[in-house]
Parts: structure tokens; C-alpha cells; sequence
């Protein structure tokens, strides 16, 4: 299984690795050399960190030569690279859309997967399970441990404005699409009606922006640990918290999904992206709550 993108992307790839390798009794090997890669530039697969091994899971790290055996190729390149693949290599598996394909899960041992793989229905049968292997090793520091001893007294609702990446270019803004603040207006006015007292937790990779726009009625605290502050850590806060409101990002998603609480309310923005309309019948579990107020 290939890794690639952030945490959310990742944790997405290994989980459908997960479900395979057990289907398969098989070991889940896991190909991380796009993290290799310090001078990608391609607007859809911002650099990140390999960051799955911050989480308690299962798997071994894949070579180079057990990855060429596969593809047929010493490296297997990006999605924006023109290929020449063997239409007979039964052992490389390339996703065909963002859709949901079920047959991903009929796919034999020994076979090399490539793709971002975003729907709970390419791990479902084994949910339990994840959840209770994906947990957060630890604590990062006292300003965590005193936030997550915040979070868990009170009716908290996690709230998450993504700006960063998303606003890296026109192409990337049009692509991903931006969520305006009546989303989250009308997110926080369902929490309200039926939320007792609920205390909003807003986390952001913008917070100067979300200190001077983001007003909403109610308790709020805006996240922001300064040096204890990491993508793992603020995701495993988010996923503390009764209920969640999450942007258009596979980061969030993952922090609802990883939410415990039996009684969770879940907000998520419909369409996921700013150019696809369908997908988001895949991405969002259909026990969470659609909101339709994303802005192009």
C-alpha cells in the first residue's frame, strides 16, 4: 500500500491496507517513499509527514526491491505523471475515481495499491477493530493534557476551519472549494437546538483569521498550544470532543470518526468538493448530519 498526503489521507490508505491484510491473512507493508520526496509541488499532494507510525497500528515498512517485484518498477511515480503500465500486471492496483469501488475488497494478497481510498465503506466490516487499534500513543505536553481535561468536562463541539493549503492557488481554492462562514453559522445553530449548553473548541491553520471573523453565539475556545501544537495532537483533541464540526478535509473527518461518543452529532459540508458533487455520497457516513453551504 502506498502512502501519500496528510494524516487524514493516510490514516484513510492504511485502514482499506488494514481490511485487506486481514481478509487476505496477510502482513500489511506500507510504501512511504513519497515522504522521501522534499520537492513536491503537485497542488493536490501538498508534502506532508509520515505520521501513521504515531498511532498504535500494524504494519512492517515496504522496500524498494518487495515494491518493484509488484509494479515492475524500481519507483512508482505520482498520479501526475504520465505512466506506462502493464494493463496485464495483476499485482499493481491504481484507483479509478474518487467513487467508491467495491471491488477493491475482493483483491487478492500481493498486490501493490495506489489511491486515496476515502469512504468508511472500504474498512466498515472491521470499524471496531480500528477503533480500538488506532489510538493516540500519548499526551504531547501540559498545555494538551490541560485542554483535553477541558474538553472532556463539558459538552464540547469541535469545530474545524481549514484555510492553509486551501488557499495555496486559484486552481487548489476552486478544486477543494471553500467553506464560508454561514456553514458554520448554520452548523452551530442545529448543535444549538439540540445540544445542551455545548462549548465550541474551534481548531484552525489560520487562528489571527479565525480570532478577527469567526463570531458565533455561545461558549467558544479557539485551540491554539502554540509549541505543543501537531497535526496528531490537535486531531486526537478534536476526536474528545461529544461532537464535531468538521470541514471539507479528510483531517477532521478522521477526528469525528475516531469520536467515541455513542450519541455524536457529526456536521459535514455537502458537496465535499468544490468540483465534485457526487463524492460526498461516498466520504460522509450516513449517520452524519449534511450541511449544504459550500462556497465556490
Amino acid at each position: 500500500m502506498q502512502l501519500k498526503g496528510g494524516i487524514g489521507n493516510q490514516l484513510f490508505q492504511y485502514s482499506l491496507g488494514r481490511q485487506l491484510s486481514i481478509k487476505n491473512q496477510t502482513e500489511l507493508k506500507l510504501d512511504i517513499s513519497f515522504y522521501d520526496d522534499e520537492t513536491l509541488e503537485d497542488f493536490l499532494l501538498p508534502h506532508s509527514k509520515f505520521l501513521i507510525k504515531d498511532f498504535d497500528t500494524r504494519y512492517t515498512l515496504c522496500s524498494e526491491s518487495e515494491k518493484a517485484k509488484l509494479v515492475n518498477k524500481s519507483r512508482l511515480f505520482l498520479s501526475r505523471v504520465k505512466r506506462k503500465i502493464n494493463p496485464y500486471n495483476t499485482n499493481l492496483f491504481i484507483e479509478k475515481s474518487l467513487k467508491f469501488d467495491p471491488a477493491v475488497l475482493s483483491l487478492p494478497k500481493d498486490v501493490f495499491l495506489t489511491g486515496w481510498f476515502q469512504s468508511e465503506k472500504y474498512f466498515f466490516q472491521i470499524k471496531e477493530l480500528l477503533k480500538k487499534e488506532l489510538l493516540f500513543k500519548k499526551l504531547q505536553g501540559n498545555a494538551h493534557k490541560q485542554m483535553a481535561q477541558k474538553i472532556t468536562s463539558l459538552n464540547s463541539v469541535s469545530i474545524h476551519v481549514r484555510r492553509g493549503d486551501y488557499f495555496k492557488n486559484a486552481e487548489h481554492t476552486k478544486y477543494f472549494g471553500i467553506l464560508n462562514l454561514n456553514y458554520y453559522k448554520k452548523c452551530v445553530e442545529y448543535i444549538n437546538n439540540r445540544v445542551s449548553n455545548p462549548h465550541y473548541f474551534i481548531f484552525s491553520d489560520d487562528v489571527s483569521w479565525v480570532v478577527e471573523n469567526f463570531k458565533i453565539a455561545g461558549n467558544k475556545t479557539i485551540v491554539d498550544l502554540k509549541n505543543e501544537s501537531s497535526a496528531v495532537g490537535d486531531m486526537h483533541l478534536m476526536s474528545l470532543c461529544k461532537h464535531n464540526v468538521i470541514a471539507n478535509s479528510s483531517y477532521s473527518w478522521w477526528a469525528a470518526w475516531l469520536n467515541n461518543n455513542v450519541n455524536k452529532i457529526v456536521m459535514a459540508p455537502s458537496p465535499w468538493f468544490g468540483t465534485d458533487t457526487e463524492r460526498v455520497n461516498d466520504m460522509v457516513p450516513n449517520d452524519w448530519i449534511k450541511m449544504c453551504f459550500l462556497e465556490l
